[in-house]
């Protein structure tokens, strides 16, 4: 298949084999659902699963830079859907 466009007075194609069906197939990591801000604030901390996310609590991750609760909100419910959640401090 080949994919044809056009952006900002560029003109592109794309050849593209039969590889696209299992690359569009490939289930998405929770984080690729976070705004950017969010995504970095996570690759800054060096946190990239839910399981070392499970070893904050919940103000630590609030916290850091760039984390607002639209993105608890999505890991909290990642995060039980995996059998996880933050670590509750005393």
């Amino acid at each position: 298949m080949i994919l044809f466009g056009f952006d900002k007075s560029k003109f592109w194609f794309k050849f593209t084999s039969q590889n696209v069906g299992i690359m569009e197939n490939k289930e998405s990591h929770p984080f690729d659902k976070l705004s950017k801000p969010a995504q970095r604030a996570l690759a800054n901390a060096r946190i990239k699963t839910l399981e070392q996310l499970s070893r904050l609590s919940e103000a630590e991750f609030m916290g850091l830079h760039g984390i607002g609760k639209n993105a608890l909100q999505s890991l909290k419910i990642a995060m039980a859907e995996n059998g996880l959640s933050f670590i509750q401090k005393s």
